[in-house]
């Protein structure tokens, strides 16, 4: 393995390791970046991604950046019905993940960054003033260590991190399949319980899949409900190409995010929205930060992991907060808040615009729920 001693190990190669890892090599750092499979990978994502995420890491949105195709239009259903189509102020741009997250591992790389892919992270053990990290290729020395291995990973258990305790799970299942004639984004929010199924174009393919925000054991038929959605919408579909993978949503009982010289960031941290399951954007913004954080303690700063975790609680605590909220009243009735946020254009493309990064949550969440409230609270009141 390389010799000498790094000033960050990052584990996983996700949008989160990878920012985290361009952050630093940006600054001349010496950092290593470990990923267990071989890169570019195959990712289960629907690749929905906000244009602010180009702004965040200051690159271009280009085809060499993952970029496949940019949408200006969305049609919401429930169930295949009560259609409510918008026209986006701002285009969703839509992202092949592998592309995406190789570029960049390739740019943290042309500025020095080592990436040392098809390595799997075994453990850590103390060193006199760093961390040796344990790998299938040998052992590094880092004076400090960024998790971002995803919801999956295993990676922050062995740093000590209390990784399953009061943990939420989401699911996520796709597939891209030929592009047909749907120009669109199609998301059906009434096929599945705690969930929504999607379709989104990709060039010349389609992504099609489900994000469920709530694991409750009552989701025995998601396949059948891919496949009829995939059926409504006039395209392909076969069970056998379908990928899946766990994500780590946000709660309240949220686990720190340091400990010692480790810092978590991304889906590692749990920093998926717990109403749509979007994971790129706040794994980006958390790579940034983790990789500042690190950056500002190898200058010397004893506070910088402690203001790294209020820096988390102030960007993403408060705004995740407010779509648990809106999630758990939406999931609670979800036909009667459909028809209360979708019959009306406004609330509709507030909805959209939040998905953009145009405006947060906060901006909406008293509007929106004193509306849901007005509307749906007379009408149990009559059952």
């Amino acid at each position: 393995m390389i010799s000498g001693i790094f000033d960050c190990a990052i584990v996983g190669a996700g949008p989160a390791g990878a920012t985290a890892a361009l952050v630093l090599a940006r600054a001349g750092r010496r950092v290593i970046l470990f990923e267990k499979e071989r890169l570019p990978r195959v990712k289960p994502c629907g690749g929905g991604v906000s244009p602010e995420v180009f702004s965040l890491l200051g690159i271009e949105a280009g085809p060499q950046a993952g970029v496949v195709a940019s949408v200006s239009e969305a049609e919401i259903l429930f169930n295949g019905q009560h259609p409510f189509s918008c026209r986006l102020k701002r285009p969703c741009l839509m992202v092949d993940r592998g592309r995406f997250d190789h570029h960049l591992v390739s740019l943290a790389a042309a500025m020095g960054a080592e990436i040392c892919d098809g390595t799997t992270v075994t453990g850590f053990s103390d060193g006199s003033f760093s961390v040796a990290v344990e790998t299938t290729r040998g052992s590094v020395a880092a004076r400090f260590v960024i998790i971002a291995d995803g919801g999956q990973g295993r990676t922050a258990r062995k740093a000590g991190f209390e990784t399953g305790r009061n943990r939420v799970e989401g699911i996520a299942v796709a597939e891209e399949v030929p592009a047909g004639g749907v120009g669109r984004i199609v998301i059906d929010i009434g096929m599945i319980p705690c969930g929504y199924t999607w379709l989104f174009p990709k060039g010349d393919r389609f992504s099609i899949g489900l994000g469920i925000t709530k694991r409750d054991g009552n989701h025995r038929f998601i396949f059948e409900r891919l496949r009829c959605f995939a059926d409504r919408c006039g395209v392909p579909f076969d069970r056998l190409l379908l990928r899946g993978a766990r994500l780590g949503l946000w709660s309240r009982r949220r686990i720190p995010s340091s400990r010692g010289p480790f810092l978590l960031a991304g889906e590692a941290a749990c920093l998926v929205d717990p109403l749509c399951a979007e994971g790129i954007r706040p794994a980006v913004k958390s790579g940034i930060m983790g990789g500042a954080a690190v950056i500002a303690a190898l200058d010397g700063d004893g506070s910088a992991f402690d203001r790294y975790e209020t820096a988390l609680q102030e960007t993403f605590d408060r705004h995740f907060a407010v779509a648990a909220r809106i999630a758990q009243f939406f999931f609670l009735f979800p036909f009667l808040s459909y028809r209360a946020v979708f019959s009306r254009p406004d609330l509709g493309v507030f909805m959209s615009r939040v998905f953009l990064g145009e405006v947060s949550y906060d901006d909406i969440a008293h509007k929106a729920l004193g509306f849901l409230r007005r509307t749906i609270a007379p009408r149990t009141h009559e059952q």
